[in-house]
């Protein structure tokens, strides 16, 4: 059983390193978003580490879609929290 397990938990690990490989923390125009390479997707998310500590401010426009690295990323989404505690936002 203990075998067994340990296999999982492996499994696992290796499953979510995948997944991070195609995630990606990008900055554009005053917004940070999580970028999706296999699927040329992005979204929104706070800045930082911490989403209490996000500092948007002003007027906020987010785009249909936007050029890095040669490829065009769609946003698709704005994350939980991107912009918690954000209380400058026109």
């Amino acid at each position: 059983m203990k075998h067994f397990l340990r296999k999982i938990s492996l499994f696992a690990t290796a499953a979510m390193m995948t997944v991070a490989s195609y995630a990606q923390s990008f900055e554009y125009e005053g917004l940070n978003y999580i970028l999706d390479h296999e699927n040329e997707t992005a979204s929104v998310t706070y800045q930082g580490t911490d989403p209490e500590k996000n500092n948007y401010k002003g007027e906020i426009e987010i785009p249909v879609r936007f050029k890095y690295e040669g490829k065009y990323y769609y946003v698709t989404s704005i994350g939980e929290k991107a912009f918690y505690g954000c209380d400058s936002i026109v």
